[in-house]
This record gives structure tokens, sequence and C-alpha cells, in this order.
């Protein structure tokens, strides 16, 4: 773990300048990733609902010409 700091600095409506420093701390993690490079199902079928939703808009503009 690493500790960073992180300084907050603000004006009051008199114009004075306030700070604070907090510190955080921040994990090192490997580069793993969990699971594979597909979409998932539902990315897939929003998509797909989608594109037929604008193929109707087109189709229905078409028609009323």
């Amino acid at each position: 773990m690493t500790q960073v700091p992180l300084i907050i600095e603000y004006k009051d409506e008199d114009g004075n300048l306030f700070s604070k420093a907090e510190y955080i701390l921040i994990e090192h993690h490997q580069g793993t990733t969990t699971g594979s490079d597909e979409l998932p199902v539902s990315v897939i079928v929003v998509l797909v609902v989608a594109a037929i939703f604008v193929i109707g808009l087109i189709a229905y503009s078409w028609k009323r010409r």
C-alpha cells in the first residue's frame, strides 16, 4: 500500500484561504483480469433492441412518404 497526500484548498465567503491535508491509501494490484474479452449478454441484447428500434423508425419514415 502507498499513502498519498490529498490537499484540499478552499476559500470562505470573505476570501480567506483554508487548506487541509488528508492522506489516502492506494493498494497495488497486479494486472489481473476477471473474465474474457467478450461483451456481456445484456450489452448485446440492448444493442440488438436499439438496432431493431432504429430500423423500425427508418422503415416507418419511408412508409409515410
